[in-house]
């Protein structure tokens, strides 16, 4: 072909382009898929490549390829007739102008014969522009649905514009969105809150689905909704030309109230249960709730992730991951995504959610190192866990910077751990195989959608017209920083869902947003915790006694610090200068550190004892008592040493510190875990049974020489 041909075909591309629902994302056009039945734009066409691929049917090529699917002759001959019929469209036969609530002019739809759509958006000084770029889509005569609504009359919603200009010389009040059908937007029903609402359906399969969506996106917002079709013709403009009136119309179904959301959140827990063997209750309570949480986006302040792994294969990560993907809101699944593609599926009104399967291979190391891929997906992944932090990448046709949103809820599946940063921001559920006995149903996709499909439609009535309610909420929650962000929206969920959800929400985000928090792998940060257990409840230690007690912890990283040679006081001194803990010198050169010159850094790093190392030598080598085991006394943690000062005390000051022990702190005999009540000569805690025995085992310890107790404590 030459030059000339193909210019007229990429003109009525662009011209068939616009009249698919346009959406820019980026450099592309984002568009109805022509080969499949598309509700939400899912294909992209690029302008400069002229190549376009569909992100929901993995459909694509070039510019031929896609004029054939549209429709477009490619022949030289029938190029040019398609060119004028097209692109030159022919005269404007109607203009409608979008307004705001006070009747200025925001965007005009011009209507050509023969039928194509431009759009244009108003300027200041009251001429019009081609494009939507910066303009917010409203509904279709705006003020006068406003005032009806006030008035409590009847609105009735079409698919045009036409069919709004009919009704209304019919005597009712009409509206519309731009686009046509497939184009309604969560924020346009607001618009009509209180109001008796009649749907006029086209009579095919798009206009049934366009009255479904509308439909349920007025759950709870409208007074009533009823969805009707023309008793004669395909829609309302041919129902009144064939001479039948407003009331004549064929009643299809009066939508029903939104169900309960108890009802709903339950019904998606027991179809959970029925095809995946969850690895806990809490688990599938957290799933259920996530799910949930994906019809209410626009509500939240942040887009919780789902993470889905398990240690090997065969544990059901997949099967999870397809139920899920048929009962969240606008599922976009995936097992491999770039990161241009991931963040041109994204729109800022009606985000999808997104399913990422089979990450581990996406976020593999090879060399220690993440690919560059996988990188970019991360940082694309994190920044849209919130709002307001746009991908930016520059356009090199308009020569701009593109600000390409990123919000949007993400469920991911891998094998083994994903990254931190990915982790950090997500509800983690680690799955497992079956055990014998556990009995699942098989899924059969196909099967399954009859009755996934109207679960998702009800838990999205029951979710979405709560969804001012669930913006407004602020649970109380037994986790905070981070993992209380990650678990709002899902206790939010479940606060307004009511009945035992509230107790359920907040048992799994207890159980998983604690227990699933990752370890911080940070050196200095296990420095710290091991410090607060050498330390005990002693004010000073040196710098030699310290390091000694630290590389006695078998599962402590010290003894092989620094490529075999052991942790140095200077690389001791390094690890805690971040926090500001600098080391003392005392009297005759010693230096060391003080438990107050640590605090600050324990309390912000190093919180809870619980989590920290004990050394190991210290619980290997306790004695136990004849007929009690280690770790049996019912009210004792497992054995750790009271104080390290004890080895200075010596024996003559065991039983003082002994009285002085807080009244939450208990010690236990060594020989039987009766309460003991004194020391022995060897620093060993005794009862008085025993005191005035000295045929048992040792309770000493040597750690570096230095006598150390091996006692139990409870606090």
């Amino acid at each position: 072909m030459n030059s000339s041909i193909d210019t007229a075909i990429i003109n009525a591309i662009v011209a068939e382009i616009e009249a698919r629902s346009p959406e820019k994302r980026g450099r592309e056009v984002a568009f109805l898929c022509p080969a499949h039945n598309d509700r939400h734009p899912s294909a992209r066409w690029s302008p400069t490549k002229h190549t376009w691929y569909c992100d929901v049917c993995s459909l694509g090529g070039g510019a031929l390829d896609l004029a054939r699917r549209l429709g477009i002759p490619t022949t030289k001959k029938s190029t040019v007739n398609a060119r004028r019929s097209r692109v030159e469209r022919g005269p404007v036969v109607a203009q409608y102008v979008y307004t705001d609530e006070h009747g200025a002019p925001l965007y005009r739809v011009d209507r050509h014969d023969p039928k194509a759509f431009l759009q244009y958006r108003a300027l200041p000084d009251g001429s019009f522009t081609s494009g939507l770029d910066g303009v917010t889509p409203t509904i279709f005569r705006l003020p006068r649905v406003l005032a009806a609504v006030a008035r409590a009359d009847r609105i009735f919603i079409v698919e045009g514009e036409k069919d709004v200009l009919a009704l209304e010389a019919a005597g009712v009040t009409a509206t519309c969105n731009s686009g046509g059908a497939g184009k309604w937007r969560p924020e346009f029903s607001h618009d009509l809150r209180g109001a008796d609402v009649t749907i006029v359906r086209d009579r095919d399969e798009v206009g049934h689905q366009h009255a479904r969506d509308v439909a349920d996106s007025l759950a709870g917002i409208a007074t009533s909704v009823t969805i009707v079709e023309a008793a004669a013709g395909k829609d309302a403009s041919d129902h009144l030309a064939a001479g039948h009136s407003v009331d004549e119309f064929v009643v299809i179904e009066d939508v029903a109230a939104p169900p309960s959301l108890a009802e709903a959140l339950d019904a998606v827990r027991d179809i959970i249960r029925r095809f995946v063997a969850m690895p806990s209750e809490h688990a599938l309570d957290a799933v259920t709730l996530w799910i949930a949480a994906t019809h209410a986006q626009t509500a939240w302040e942040h887009a919780s992730r789902l993470v889905v792994k398990s240690p090997v294969r065969r544990c059901g990560k997949t099967r999870l991951l397809e139920i899920v993907s048929q009962l969240v809101h606008r599922p976009l699944r995936t097992a491999n995504i770039s990161a241009a593609a991931l963040v041109r599926s994204i729109s800022d009104t009606d985000p999808p959610t997104l399913i990422l399967d089979e990450q581990d291979a996406v976020f593999a190391r090879r060399r220690g190192e993440l690919a560059e891929k996988a990188e970019d997906l991360r940082g694309i992944i994190n920044a849209g866990y919130g709002r307001d932090f746009p991908y930016i990448r520059w356009n090199h046709a308009a020569r701009e910077a593109e600000q390409c949103p990123t919000f949007a809820m993400v469920a991911i599946a891998a094998i083994g751990d994903l990254p931190d940063t990915v982790e950090d921001r997500a509800v983690v559920v680690t799955m497992r195989r079956r055990a014998e006995g556990e009995r699942v149903q098989p899924l059969r996709a196909r099967r399954a959608r009859k009755y996934l499909e109207p679960l998702r439609a009800d838990l999205g009535r029951a979710v979405r017209h709560l969804t001012e309610q669930l913006a407004d909420a602020e649970p109380d929650l037994p986790v905070d920083d981070r993992a209380a962000d990650v678990w709002e929206p899902l206790v939010a969920i479940a606060d307004a869902a009511g009945g035992d959800w509230p107790s359920r929400a907040r048992g799994a985000c207890a159980a998983i947003g604690r227990g699933a928090e990752p370890e911080d792998d940070e050196p200095s940060v296990r420095l710290l915790a091991d410090l607060r257990v050498v330390f005990g409840e002693g004010d000073a230690l040196a710098t030699t006694e310290i390091l000694g007690r630290l590389k006695s912890i078998d599962d402590a990283p010290w003894a092989d610090w620094a490529r075999g040679s052991g942790l140095t006081p200077r690389g001791l001194a390094a690890l805690l200068r971040p926090y500001g803990v600098k080391p003392a010198k005392w009297s005759g050169g010693t230096r060391g550190y003080r438990r107050d010159d640590l605090a600050d850094a324990w309390a912000r790093y190093a919180r809870s004892s619980a989590q920290s190392a004990t050394p190991a030598t210290l619980e290997s080598a306790a004695p136990v008592a004849d007929g009690v085991a280690d770790g049996e006394h019912p009210s004792a943690t497992p054995a750790i040493r009271l104080d390290s000062t004890f080895v200075a005390d010596g024996a003559d000051g065991a039983d003082e510190r002994l009285n002085r022990a807080t009244p939450d702190t208990h010690v236990f005999c060594v020989r039987c875990g009766a309460e003991a009540t004194h020391y022995g000569p060897d620093l060993e805690a005794l009862c008085d049974e025993h005191g005035d025995r000295h045929d048992f085992a040792q309770a000493v310890l040597q750690l570096n020489g230095h006598g150390t107790e091996r006692v139990r404590r409870v606090i």
